[in-house]
């Protein structure tokens, strides 16, 4: 669990819904580039009939109509990333007569989407970063290794090492500090989501044109005051949030799947932090299973940022991934679709004394980052596209993906387990000989003419 995050003191409403079918937006904001997001039990709502829709501006103009094809289990994409900045309302009719009507917003924003792919000066961006820590305190002051200071040693290293983002903690007490800190992102060029109060967003967003996103409460559902972290409670703080500043988009960290649907509504964008390595997991099946899930949850139309292990806890609670398990987990997660990547250091008391950076036993680990990240930068575009076939979810130790890379065919295998894993069982037309065994934790790309560069 990360840093507690503010609720927003005052609840507004939501936008309304009025109708007898049971959907509802992802978000009531939407933004440029991106498509209105649809959830529902459609598995069940299809029995229905052909659900058709249609787009009303402010004036009651049809701004845009169609039918809704093909949803998934849980969503429904409805195209309208081509609409002006204004005030919407979404109407739902089925052929069994049943109806619903949504109100949203299309927001005049800094931040544009393309292909659920955050958009910065007009290039699609690939969050590869750092989640640097909350300024937890002990006896009143700020943890060295948790504070501004160290925070301004840092960015120039996350930067070297080939990471392009990191979040950024800017509560009101550390305002001063945390403004030093993000002037250096801005001339570092690294964009940042930004943890800070909601009055402060405004003037947060003037002054930092890097910062394309806010964050909300952290881990809602396992927060321990749970009166106030219902979906509820949260929809009426993200209501709030979106009062202050309603031009970027509020995300929040769930670490249980049952919440990515449970907290619609609760957010613009969701990130999942599937932590791994500790003495209650021996694999990292929990990455796969979390970022499918997301993947689902979010729909077609929305990006979806896993939030990868790179930190330790006192007994060896949690455990450092070394640099073979780090890539393993990067990879994985790329494959499998997310849309940004960011890797969690601590922030708790707990941690005092302890620098992934800096402790010696964070050394290697750090050292490997500059030629993973090339590496995974060369085959993110790959991993963008639908696969030609991949392995069944959660279907052993061993998961696949073949894809097309130009003309080639490219056979991605990545051991998810701590134990050497088989190819045997692996029927599949490949036209060069597999290995016939992975190691712990090892990837392995292969093109039909050799291994890939």
């Amino acid at each position: 669990m990360k840093c507690l995050k503010w609720l927003a003191a005052v609840a507004i409403c939501m936008s309304a819904t009025a109708g007898t079918l049971p959907v509802k937006l992802f978000s009531s904001c939407t933004f440029p580039g991106l498509d209105l997001a649809l959830s529902g039990d459609f598995a069940r709502i299809s029995g229905g009939g052909e659900i058709s829709w249609r787009i009303l501006d402010a004036d009651g103009r049809i701004a845009a109509t169609g039918v809704i094809g093909c949803p998934s289990a849980k969503s429904a994409v409805i195209p309208a990333a081509g609409l002006k900045p204004g005030e919407y309302r979404l109407q739902l009719e089925q052929s069994s007569g049943d109806t619903a009507e949504l109100e949203f917003t299309r927001v005049i924003s800094p931040v544009a989407f393309r292909n659920r792919r955050f958009l910065v000066n007009d290039e699609e961006f690939f969050p590869l970063g750092v989640y640097l820590p909350w300024p937890a305190e002990v006896d009143g002051a700020v943890i060295s290794e948790q504070s501004a200071s160290q925070w301004l040693r840092d960015l120039p290293r996350i930067a070297e090492a080939g990471f392009n983002f990191v979040t950024i903690s800017a509560p009101p007490h550390y305002r001063t500090e945390s403004d030093r800190v993000l002037t250096l992102a801005r001339e570092l060029g690294l964009p940042c989501f930004v943890a800070a109060a909601p009055q402060d967003y405004s003037e947060l967003a003037v002054h930092y044109p890097g910062i394309l996103g806010f964050l909300g409460p952290d881990e809602p559902e396992l927060n321990p005051d749970a009166a106030n972290f219902t979906p509820a409670a949260l929809a009426g703080d993200y209501a709030e949030r979106k009062r202050h500043y309603p031009n970027l988009p509020i995300l929040v960290t769930h670490s249980r799947p049952q919440a990515f649907d449970a907290y619609i509504g609760t957010r613009d964008l969701a990130m999942t932090d599937p932590y791994t390595f500790g003495e209650e997991y021996h694999d990292i099946n929990r990455v796969e299973h979390f970022v499918r899930e997301l993947r689902r949850s979010s729909s077609e139309a929305l990006p979806c940022i896993a939030i990868l292990q790179m930190y330790q806890l006192p007994g060896n609670v949690m455990r450092l991934p070394n640099p073979v398990e780090m890539r393993c987990q990067l990879f994985l997660a790329a494959a499998l679709g997310a849309d940004g990547i960011l890797l969690y250091t601590t922030a708790t008391q707990e941690t005092a004394g302890f620098h992934v950076i800096d402790a010696p036993e964070g050394h290697a680990l750090w050292d490997s980052f500059p030629e993973t990240l090339r590496e995974l930068r060369r085959w993110l575009p790959m991993y963008r596209q639908r696969p030609l076939a991949e392995s069944a979810p959660l279907a052993g130790a061993l998961y696949w993906q073949l894809n097309c890379d130009g003309d080639r065919r490219i056979l991605t295998l990545i051991n998810k387990s701590d134990a050497p894993v088989s190819t045997a069982a692996l029927s599949l037309e490949f036209g060069r000989p597999l290995p016939a065994e992975l190691a712990p934790y090892q990837v392995v790309i292969l093109s039909e003419e050799g291994v890939a560069p």
